[in-house]
């Protein structure tokens, strides 16, 4: 399902099962809670480029394939620690503009599969030193542009074997 340039403001249910969804550059800002319930088809969702405040932690609990998740150029400010718990195949997480301050440890906890994190652009000021912990095929970590002044020694102690340094 593709979704591009409407004046939906709200997606309640989507009733469409398919591989790749794409709902953005709308003016979106909630989506409910059980919007995705159902559909473990999905490998990819693009919500980027919307007005996305928040999103509820359990929105992504029944998509068991999803590979990719782009949340890039929302408002989101936070994130629920849990929101990813559970996405065991996820290889992408695209963050990046949005206006986050922090980043729960636990947030990508359980996600081995993760390469690429992209969470440039945000007001992030602290990166909690186990935040990658969990992240042993990580090759890309984009924090540029965030408003972090110091980098614990051990934040990526282990992952530069492929890891491309983005600071």
């Amino acid at each position: 399902m593709i979704l591009e340039e409407t004046n939906t403001n709200q997606i309640d249910e989507i009733y469409f099962d398919n591989h790749i969804t794409e709902i953005n550059y709308h003016y979106v800002t909630e989506i409910h809670r059980l919007a995705f319930k159902g559909l473990t088809n999905i490998i990819q969702i693009d919500l980027s480029d919307n007005m996305l405040v928040n999103i509820s932690q359990d929105i992504f609990n029944s998509l068991i394939n999803l590979t990719l998740i782009d949340l890039s150029h929302n408002q989101l400010t936070q994130l629920h620690p849990k929101l990813f718990e559970g996405l065991s195949n996820l290889n992408e997480i695209y963050l990046h503009g949005n206006k986050l301050k922090e980043i729960d440890s636990d947030l990508f906890k359980g996600l081995t599969q993760l390469a690429v994190i992209s969470l440039h652009d945000n007001l992030i000021s602290e990166i909690h030193p186990k935040l990658f912990n969990d992240l042993k095929n990580l090759t890309s970590i984009n924090l540029s542009f965030n408003l972090i002044k110091h980098l614990d020694s051990n934040l990526f102690k282990g992952f530069f074997f492929g890891l491309k340094k983005s600071c």
